[in-house]
């Protein structure tokens, strides 16, 4: 979106920007599986409301990572290990 909006500007195509990034960074994606899908839909309603938020906060659980993050929804969620 920063690219799209002209706020960050750069010499190369989205897609080769983000493998350079991923490469450089050793940065692992991780899919939306169906478990990471089915967890979004049945965590507590104090997690966010936002879909995005709940994939997430389901894949930090699904994957057992701490989730970095200043939201404070998110933060106060007892299912979820956060830091910030």
């Amino acid at each position: 979106m920063l690219m799209k909006k002209g706020r960050l500007k750069v010499e190369t195509d989205y897609l080769t920007l983000a493998n350079l990034l991923l490469q450089a960074n050793r940065i692992v994606v991780q899919p939306i599986t169906a478990a990471i899908a089915g967890l979004s839909v049945q965590l507590p309603d104090n997690i966010n409301q936002d879909p995005a938020d709940r994939l997430i906060a389901a894949t930090a659980i699904a994957t057992g990572s701490v989730l970095v993050t200043a939201d404070e929804n998110l933060r106060r969620a007892a299912v979820l290990d956060t830091l910030w």
